[in-house]
């Protein structure tokens, strides 16, 4: 990856339900928090809640996730 060259990717992640609500995506090059200099870094807001948290908690059947992409294409 390059520094200010646009990206898109798709990302599943698995979460406690206590941790669901307000939950921050981090994208950045660097795995440490302390090694950010310089890189970019996006901080994305998820906009979930408690309800959606307890929701998802009741559902038993899961949901189906697509494999993810990642580069510089069309975005799927």
């Amino acid at each position: 990856m390059q520094a200010g060259i646009p990206r898109h990717t798709q990302a599943a992640v698995e979460l406690p339900v206590d941790a669901v609500p307000g939950a921050l995506l981090v994208f950045a090059l660097q795995p440490i928090d302390e090694n950010h200099r310089r890189d970019d870094v996006a901080v994305i807001d998820l906009g979930l809640t408690e309800a959606d948290a307890q929701e998802w908690a009741a559902d038993d059947d899961g949901i189906r996730v697509e494999p993810a992409t990642e580069g510089l294409g069309e975005r799927p």
